[in-house]
């Protein structure tokens, strides 16, 4: 059986040859030569071609092709000749293999590590809505190992966590790459990848309209270009619009102040009348525009917009003081620390770490403000 990651799978041997091949570097000396196994074997639908060279107290390998990160490890076999001679390994008996033995080939690496990708598979396929997203492929040719890396940590260590679901991690990070401003393929991909785990058109329209006073409109503009090509390219019915919402009750300042003092409390009153001495017009469009027409809109909860502000104060990376308006927020109409955070990490892989970290210690810094 192989062993792969949670997965045993039984490999179909294809071809098996040996060479006996001199070592000048073996530790029985120069003139001591080993036995080398080449074995093609088929795991699952997977081509893999392995190399098989016994040591004293293990048989190594090297792998090439979909799998060349796991370790193979041949079981049961006669130990290998030398001062050793005779002496059990902590795996198994290390010997010259043979197409008898191949039923003890177990694939192993860290099994840690090969969880990482298959869980981050898992979640990759459900956004891409295809078996062989492109990441996995697409860079074989001049960078294997960053489809690898795409997979492992995005999806497979922070995608993976439990505390926000896939639909808030999709608006935020429709959030983040909106605010970014420069990642228009991979927002496309995730637009696309929100429909697929069963966010509405209309959530991800609010989601990236609400971001008009944080981003700016052309981000918002070009944002919602690609929205738009997403959902032309869909074989749907769902409309991609919502329809004009109708004009709420009561002045747009009446309405806004109204939210404003019920979402960001103090933290955003004392925003406002700190502008008084300076710009008082610019507070009266933040309670206008931000509060009293965005806001206050339908589509999408205040939780929600509250964690895509986070995602896209935390990814423009200029925003601290806004961001822990928005913290507070978040907190405010009933998000836990630990959505904070989450939302915080997942703007990691988008904005980079250095961008994480400051939000992270501007969260830190309202979390003790509360306690």
């Amino acid at each position: 059986m192989l062993a792969l990651g949670d997965r045993a799978l039984r490999p179909e041997v294809l071809l098996h040859t040996s060479e006996h091949q001199p070592r000048g570097d073996h530790p029985f000396g120069s003139g001591t030569g080993i036995l080398v196994a080449h074995v093609t074997v088929v795991v699952g639908k997977q081509v893999v071609r392995v190399k098989l060279l016994p040591t004293l107290t293990a048989t190594t390998h090297e792998v090439t092709g979909p799998l060349d990160k796991i370790t193979a490890v041949v079981q049961e076999v006669p130990q290998a000749r030398g001062p050793d001679h005779g002496r059990e390994s902590g795996l198994s008996r290390a010997r010259s293999p043979s197409p008898t033995n191949l039923k003890g080939l177990y694939l192993m690496d860290n099994q840690a590590e090969v969880g990482r990708y298959d869980r981050g598979l898992e979640i990759l396929r459900r956004l891409a809505g295809e078996d062989e997203p492109a990441v996995t492929r697409d860079f074989n040719d001049v960078a294997p190992d960053l489809g690898r890396l795409t997979v492992e940590f995005p999806y497979g260590d922070v995608y993976h966590r439990s505390e926000l679901d896939l639909r808030e991690r999709q608006l935020a990070t429709i959030g983040g790459l909106t605010a970014l401003g420069y990642a228009l393929p991979q927002l496309r991909f995730h637009i696309a990848g929100a429909l697929n785990i069963g966010c509405s058109r209309r959530e991800i329209v609010e989601a990236i309209m609400h971001l008009a006073s944080y981003t700016g409109f052309p981000a918002v503009l070009n944002a919602i270009t690609v929205a738009k090509e997403v959902f032309a390219a869909r074989d749907d019915d769902e409309p991609g619009y919502a329809d004009a919402e109708p004009e709420p009750e009561g002045s747009r300042y009446e309405r806004g102040w109204k939210a404003l003092s019920e979402i960001d409390g103090h933290a955003g009153e004392a925003v406002i009348e700190n502008l008084k001495s300076i710009a008082p017009d610019l507070g009266r469009y933040i309670i206008e525009f931000a509060f009293g027409d965005l806001y206050v809109r339908g589509g999408l909860d205040l939780r929600s917009r509250e964690i895509v502000t986070i995602a896209a104060c935390t990814a423009l990376g200029s925003a601290l003081p806004q961001l822990k308006v928005h913290i507070h927020g978040l907190l405010n109409v009933g998000g836990s620390r630990e959505e904070v955070v989450e939302t915080i990490l997942q703007m990691a892989v988008y904005a980079g770490f250095p961008a994480a970290l400051n939000a992270m210690n501007a969260a830190k810094e309202v979390f003790a403000d509360r306690d």
